[in-house]
């Protein structure tokens, strides 16, 4: 098949009708605050209208911990974009990566939720050189701590889901916990019915004992009379 201009329309058409239909399902698309304007914990600000993302466009793809290897390629950015004053990304989860399961899954129950941007500094300020006016952004990483605090997740139904997971779970837990005035006279039978029987079966091993050292004492007493019945008939035999 000659590859024309026309194709390359019509092919990058339907690819974009995808997108937008993968991002439209809730089950593969996720929007997360990217980055703020706020200071980070490296103590620097990146200007929200400073952000270069040419480059990434071409390749916009979210890594795990901003490992920059393809077994770390766990999505892809669908719109990055501004809003209330923050840099925010639509993206959607691969499909063909293992490592998405985990990455999913955590993020499903709530459990991974933040994010950090790879970048290069372009331009600082003159006057503060923790102030970045100009930055090129290379990736968007999913990472256990980020550096901007407020670089998470803004699917709140998912967290809200997880939430009452736990407290369903948790409420059931307690329920297995509660003991009622039945089961616990019930136990208490129980302990003194196993008390009672350890008690039987010491006196029975007492009674047992005493009865063997009764036999013992009858045997030592039958000895002795045998012995001194033969001495008595060894000496009428020497008469």
């Amino acid at each position: 098949m000659l590859y024309t201009k026309e194709l390359a329309d019509e092919l990058k058409v339907k690819l974009l009708d995808i997108i937008v239909k993968v991002e439209d399902d809730d089950d593969w698309a996720f929007d997360v605050i990217a980055t703020t304007q706020d200071t980070d914990r490296d103590n620097e600000v990146i200007k929200i209208n400073g952000w270069d993302t040419k480059n990434r466009e071409k390749n916009p793809v979210i890594l795990a911990n901003h490992y920059y290897t393809i077994e770390n390629i766990i999505g892809k950015g669908v719109k990055f974009y501004t809003s209330n004053g923050v840099k925010r990304l639509k993206w959607v989860f691969s499909q063909s990566n293992p490592l998405w399961i985990l990455a999913r899954n955590l993020y499903q129950e709530g459990m991974l939720k933040s994010v950090s941007v790879g970048f290069i500094p372009l331009k600082r300020n003159e006057l503060d050189y923790k102030i970045i006016e100009k930055a090129e952004l290379l990736e968007v990483s999913f990472v256990a701590v980020p550096c901007n605090p407020n670089a998470i997740s803004l699917d709140q139904k998912i967290y809200d889901e997880a939430v009452s997971k736990w407290l369903i779970v948790e409420q059931e837990e307690e329920k297995k916990e509660e003991v009622t005035i039945e089961q616990l006279q019930s136990e208490i039978k129980e302990i003194k019915d196993i008390l009672k029987s350890m008690a039987d079966d010491k006196a029975k091993e007492e009674e047992l004992s005493e009865e063997i050292e009764r036999v013992k004492a009858q045997k030592e007493l039958l000895q002795k009379i045998n012995n001194a019945t033969a001495l008595a008939l060894q000496s009428m035999k020497m008469l």
